[in-house]
């Protein structure tokens, strides 16, 4: 049996997710606090770069990969 599988990647601007993660419990500083390697720098173009990369990784893991 073939086991068939969806992947959906759930996508927001990043300008607004930037905005979400600064109002959720300051959830922009925890990450900044405990995965400082994940961002260049500390500022919001550097969230938004980290977000626009992740977005852009996923998708072309997908594309590339013919399994999927």
């Amino acid at each position: 049996m073939k086991i068939q599988t969806i992947f959906i990647l759930n996508k927001r601007e990043p300008t607004k997710l930037l905005s979400s993660f600064k109002k959720w419990y300051n959830l922009h500083e925890r990450l900044i606090r405990y995965k400082p390697e994940l961002l260049n720098n500390m500022t919001d173009e550097s969230f938004i770069y980290f977000v626009i990369k992740h977005y852009t990784n996923i998708e072309t893991f997908f594309f590339k990969n013919s399994k999927f």
